[in-house]
């Protein structure tokens, strides 16, 4: 009896760590699905980048608040996409199909598009995603 609830207690902890195992994703050309909560934040631009707010230009971004944390696999021959990345839990969004945004902005959301690694001063998360398509989610997130 006693082999059997050890038996079972292993087992137990087997599959806790399996289920606490984030989801591990690829850069583009594949295709994900992220869902979390849709924020944006603010950064200061040219001339001053900060030290003059008054005449500083001021950018919007993007950003979507993971429900979970996601590994994103390295591609080995790719100059961009060549690093992993584990544990992200904020990806910058980047817009090129003009996906409307605005009316999501504070809710959850389910994104779908490709991931790139940051590359350029321009980017300011290490991951971002190239939004296909964006829909509305219910509000509570996933039980953990």
């Amino acid at each position: 009896m006693r082999r059997t609830l050890i038996a079972a207690a292993f087992l137990l902890a087997g599959l806790a760590t399996a289920s606490a195992a984030n989801e591990q994703l690829h850069y583009e050309p594949a295709v994900v699905r992220l869902s979390g909560i849709l924020v944006t934040d603010y950064i200061y631009r040219p001339p001053d980048f900060g030290e003059d707010p008054e005449t500083d230009q001021i950018e919007r971004l993007w950003i979507l608040k993971l429900d979970q944390p996601v590994d994103v696999i390295g591609t080995p021959d790719d100059d961009i996409n060549s690093e992993s990345e584990n544990d992200v839990l904020r990806v910058g969004l980047v817009n090129f199909s003009k996906v409307k945004l605005s009316a999501h902005l504070g809710k959850r959301v389910m994104l779908e598009g490709t991931l790139f690694h940051a590359h350029t001063g321009r980017h300011h998360s290490i991951i971002l995603l190239n939004i296909h398509k964006v829909t509305r989610l219910k509000n509570r997130r996933v039980a953990d």
